[in-house]
């Protein structure tokens, strides 16, 4: 089996396995069993680069490989040229507190080649220098127009007159993204980061400093986030990207709040987004939302609890059998013969990590009969993805670590092997 990665990206990849945490690299070689689900999400990525929206759900239990579908579909974007942001729901960042996740999308806003910390800044630039030369080349200038007032006025027109009347922006957001342009321009650092600091959501600045400096009245609201969700989309696009990727990962959180207004206020989020969604308000986006299976049916703190809400995603009665084409898309568990697959992944990997190649000495007969031991009666596997590949590891750790021991030795099994 062929493995194109040097021995410190094999041992970072095992090292997160190992851990239960999905690598940040390396993902288009572990993937298995999931290809009809990522062409599936593919396509949803060709129809929002022609200018649509998209919303897919991601159903699955806990370990079952939702996260890690949901991050190559972010790796494949990348590599195609998309803007992506991921963001995990959790107690402390619910999904009805729409600015702190608007601060989170902010934050975990990645383009290729910046995926640390995050790529505001990048994307601002890139439309901020387009609309320089858009402008000099209108006005026909001399390269000494940044300098010219009557320039940075007209440079100022043309920006709001582009996110403004001709994409109904939300002012404020516009007004900000003006202000950095133009102090880029004049290079005036100073009121570049103050303008980064309103985008980004950043409460340590005062209301005073923010509309001395910028002119702007207060710092972002809650009601305002999803129309600067379309204005940051628009950024995005206009710079050249072909669309946003919004990950909500882990939004089962939400059926563990205890307070019920919060639940319903967040599951009204999502049924806004949905219908947005629908007349295609947030051009040249795709929101994905994992959950589990007990998140999309419990009548009682569940998507079922939000009937609003439930009616739009839920299965349609009377009809049997799950498709990839509804809203939601359902994992199922790995069979025995793509577990096989994904343990021989695993231990090449292993042997390029720790140079190891010939003291392994796994035969698939032996990791067969390891699956044996974590199957049930008729052949169904009792072991989620991630739980079974940090078992398997583990067990490659020991056989490293006593190559003279039977690999029998380390399973403990209720049946004869």
């Amino acid at each position: 089996m062929s493995i194109n990665l040097n021995k410190v990206s094999a041992n970072n990849i095992i090292n997160a396995l190992r851990s239960g945490i999905v690598p940040q690299e390396g993902l288009s070689y572990l993937t298995t069993g999931n290809d009809k689900e990522i062409e599936e999400l593919t396509n949803e990525l060709d129809y929002i680069s022609e200018g649509n929206t998209a919303i897919r759900f991601i159903q699955g239990d806990y370990g079952s490989g939702k996260t890690f579908l949901s991050y190559k579909l972010a790796d494949n974007a990348l590599n195609e040229g998309y803007a992506v942001s991921t963001v995990v729901i959790s107690l402390t960042n619910i999904l009805s507190n729409l600015s702190n996740i608007y601060k989170s999308i902010v934050d975990g806003l990645k383009v290729k080649g910046k995926t640390e910390g995050t790529a505001l800044i990048d994307i601002l630039d890139k439309w901020s220098f387009n609309q320089f030369n858009k402008t000099k080349k209108i006005e026909s200038s001399s390269s000494k127009y940044h300098d010219d007032n009557n320039f940075l006025i007209t440079l100022s027109k043309n920006i709001e007159h582009s996110l403004i009347s001709t994409q109904n922006i939300n002012p404020v957001f516009a007004k900000c993204v003006m202000a950095y342009a133009t102090s880029k321009i004049k290079k005036d650092s100073d009121k570049a980061r103050l303008a980064i600091s309103w985008l980004k959501g950043i409460d340590s600045i005062s209301n005073s400093e923010y509309k001395s400096e910028l002119g702007i009245k207060g710092k972002i609201d809650s009601k305002d986030i999803l129309s600067f969700l379309k204005g940051l989309v628009y950024l995005i696009v206009d710079s050249g990207y072909k669309g946003l990727v919004l990950i909500f990962d882990e939004i089962e959180t939400i059926q563990r709040l205890q307070i019920r207004k919060q639940r319903q206020d967040s599951y009204e989020i999502i049924r806004m987004i949905i219908d947005e969604v629908g007349v295609n308000a947030y051009k040249n986006t795709l929101f994905i939302m994992t959950g589990t299976p007990q998140f999309f049916e419990d009548k009682k703190f569940g998507i079922p609890s939000y009937p609003a809400l439930y009616d739009r995603i839920s299965s349609p009665t009377k009809v049997i059998g799950d498709s990839i084409k509804q809203p939601i898309l359902k994992l199922k568990r790995l069979d025995e013969n793509l577990l096989l697959k994904i343990s021989k992944k695993i231990i090449d990997l292993y042997k390029t990590a720790y140079s190891c190649d010939g003291l392994l000495n796994i035969t698939d007969d032996n990791i067969m009969d390891f699956i044996k031991v974590l199957s049930e009666n008729f052949g169904e596997i009792n072991s989620k993805p991630r739980e079974y590949i940090r078992r398997f590891i583990k067990l490659i750790d020991l056989k490293l670590e006593f190559p003279e021991s039977s690999i029998y030795s380390f399973i403990n099994s209720p049946i004869e092997l």
